[in-house]
C-alpha cells in the first residue's frame, strides 16, 4: 500500500512546488528508499521490483513528454483494460469474478458474480469518467487526488463488499421458505 501511495504523493508535491522534473525526481528518490528498506527487510523481490518498475514507467512517461499528467497515464490505461475485460466477461455471460473467486476458494454463485462483476466494472468506469477529463484538462494535482481516492480506498471498500457477498450464507429461495413455514 505504501508503494502505491508514497511515490505518487511525492510526485504530486514535487510537481506542485516546482514542476514535472522535480516531481519525477521526488517519486524516484522515495521509491528507491522504499526498495532499499524492503530489501533490507528481506521482503519478496518480485513485489519490490514490480512496484519500482511501475514508478519507473510513470517517470519515463513524464520525462519522455515533459508533461506531468502522464505520470497517471498508466493508471488510465490499466483501468481501460480492466473495463474491457470485465465488460467482455459479462457480455459473454462468464463473469470474471467467478475465476478470481475460484482461485481464492470462494463460492461460485452465478447471480452473485453477475452483480460483483458489474460493481467492479462500475468502479473501472468511474475511474475513467473522473480521470480522463482531468487528464485531458491537464489537471495534474486533481488527477493525482482522484487516483488516490479512487485507488486504494475504493478498491478496499469494493473488495470488502465482494468478500461479504461471497461469504454470507445463501438465503433460502422463496419457495423453500414457504415449504418450511407450511410444515
Amino acid at each position: 500500500m505504501i508503494d502505491a501511495v508514497v511515490p505518487n504523493g511525492s510526485f504530486l508535491i514535487g510537481y506542485a512546488l516546482a514542476g514535472p522534473l522535480v516531481g519525477v525526481t521526488a517519486a524516484l528518490v522515495v521509491a528507491s528508499v522504499l526498495v532499499l528498506i524492503r530489501v533490507l527487510r528481506s521482503e519478496r523481490l518480485r513485489l519490490i521490483a514490480m512496484s519500482f518498475c511501475g514508478v519507473l514507467l510513470q517517470a519515463a512517461l513524464v520525462l519522455g513528454t515533459g508533461e506531468g499528467r502522464n505520470f497517471f497515464l498508466s493508471w488510465l490505461v490499466i483501468n481501460a483494460a480492466l473495463l474491457i475485460v470485465f465488460a467482455g466477461s459479462l457480455v459473454r455471460g462468464r463473469p470474471i469474478t467467478v475465476r478470481i473467486a475460484r482461485r481464492a476458494g470462494l463460492p461460485e454463485a452465478p447471480d452473485v458474480h453477475q452483480r460483483l462483476t458489474g460493481y467492479w466494472l462500475g468502479l473501472w468506469a468511474l475511474h475513467l469518467a473522473v480521470g480522463v477529463p482531468l487528464y485531458l484538462a491537464n489537471q495534474v494535482v486533481a488527477l493525482g487526488i482522484a487516483h488516490f481516492v479512487l485507488g486504494l480506498p475504493a478498491l478496499f471498500a469494493l473488495a470488502v463488499l465482494s468478500w461479504r457477498l461471497l461469504t454470507r450464507p445463501a438465503e433460502p429461495s422463496p419457495a423453500r421458505h414457504y415449504r418450511e413455514e407450511v410444515r
